[in-house]
């Protein structure tokens, strides 16, 4: 069953937009992850639009740096003079729970603390 994703609509839409404008075909893909059947490729194009809706929000400017069918980096931000890349990864719930040991659940509000290597290693072949 898939998630409200009303909180995330803002995001959703903004990105939907400037996609769309930036490339035809990747908004077309993205747009099938999004309504997918699969609750990790609709995490996945959620986690896209949410984090570049959030660092575009505090950049000069952003172009889209995947090559489609290729994979790799996502987005290319810059500000002022400087650039930056930005590969969007998402861990599905199932496989950080099972990684980690730590149950799916809010203990406490905020965010855990960096993942050691370690960690990202069996995050990957979970």
């Amino acid at each position: 069953m898939m998630k409200d994703l009303t909180l995330w609509a803002p995001s959703l839409t903004t990105f939907a937009k400037w996609l769309e404008t930036e490339n035809r075909t990747a908004a077309e893909n993205w747009s099938r992850k999004l309504n997918s059947s699969q609750a990790d490729q609709v995490e996945s194009a959620v986690a896209e639009a949410v984090i570049w809706d959030y660092v575009s929000s505090r950049c000069d400017s952003v172009r889209l740096a995947e090559i489609l069918g290729v994979g790799g980096i996502d987005f290319e931000f810059g500000v002022a003079s400087e650039q930056f890349l930005v590969e969007v990864t998402n861990i599905s719930n199932e496989a950080a729970t099972n990684a980690s040991g730590m149950p799916d659940e809010q203990l406490f509000a905020g965010n855990y603390s960096l993942m050691t290597k370690n960690s990202g290693r069996r995050f990957a072949t979970s």
